[in-house]
């Protein structure tokens, strides 16, 4: 029986193949993540600087696009990840995977993996150039050490882990109810509010005092505020706690909601196949 390690990675190899051979959709997505940039951006210079307390020091379309830019990496594939048991069930393809020990949890997981390196892709060919042409105080928003790229790969990483295990936990659902994109749709909603920091503090900072530090450990949060404080002010130096502290703490949360999300799978894998509704839509 092959390890789960190599079902994902061969299923995941497929459907890199297959999104690449799909050239125009492949354009749009990478024009639609530019055009989000940029109309950010445009929207960052209409607002300006903000005055609360929570309030970045910084020009607002700084922030902005690195919200938009940070978020192209990881909306897609949780979306594609979290409804791929229910694109396998409408192809009939469902109950051919499971018989030949393809279970749901790395259909889900490789989905995630392919959708993640094609946005890589974009990321590199279409947002990449962008944040090469915007400077603050003379600085792009790109790395300008070594000690900034590995740490944004850290935050990077940690956010993907945790993204994954929740497009996971939420596709898993489909095992029981069939269609959850609207599900979905909430819950990465709700991850880019929380994430974007400034506007869960301004919210409700002022009856939870120890709000800023709490959240600068959730991964989504840590991950993007990180990313603004290393592209845009290019320090290394965590607002709160320090990154040696920080770090390992977020990456044990997305490590433990992944295992989480595969405990989750396995027991709704095993009560479809009971039920006799695993391969239906």
């Amino acid at each position: 029986m092959p390890s789960l390690a190599t079902v994902a990675f061969a299923t995941a190899k497929r459907n890199i193949i297959t999104d690449l051979k799909y050239k125009t959709d492949f354009l749009i997505q990478a024009t639609w993540s530019l055009v989000n940039v940029l109309a950010f951006a445009f929207l960052g210079f209409a607002v300006g600087q903000g005055d609360s307390e929570y309030a970045p020091k910084y020009t607002m379309s700084l922030f902005f696009v690195a919200s938009a830019a940070y978020w192209t990496l990881f909306s897609a594939p949780f979306e594609e990840a979290s409804v791929a048991l229910r694109e396998e069930t409408q192809r009939g393809t469902m109950g051919f995977l499971v018989t030949n020990d393809v279970n749901p949890f790395s259909i889900m997981l490789a989905r995630y993996v392919s959708s993640a390196f094609k946005f890589l892709i974009v990321f590199l060919g279409a947002i990449f150039p962008v944040l090469f042409f915007i400077s603050y105080q003379g600085k792009p928003m790109l790395p300008v050490s070594l000690s900034e790229f590995f740490l944004l790969l850290l935050l990077f990483l940690n956010t993907y882990l945790f993204v994954m295990a929740c497009s996971i936990l939420i596709g898993s659902l489909g095992l029981i109810f069939k269609n959850t994109q609207t599900i979905s749709r909430i819950i990465l909603y709700s991850l880019r509010i929380i994430s974007t920091y400034f506007t869960p503090l301004a919210a409700f900072a002022l009856f939870m005092p120890s709000l800023p530090r709490f959240m600068f450990y959730v991964p989504v949060t840590l991950g993007l505020e990180g990313m603004r404080q290393i592209l845009i002010l290019h320090t290394l130096q965590s607002p709160y706690d320090p990154y040696l502290l920080v770090i390992p703490i977020s990456f044990l949360i997305s490590l433990l909601l992944l295992l989480v999300s595969k405990i989750v799978v396995d027991k709704l894998t095993l009560k479809a196949l009971r039920a006799g509704t695993l391969e239906f839509y």
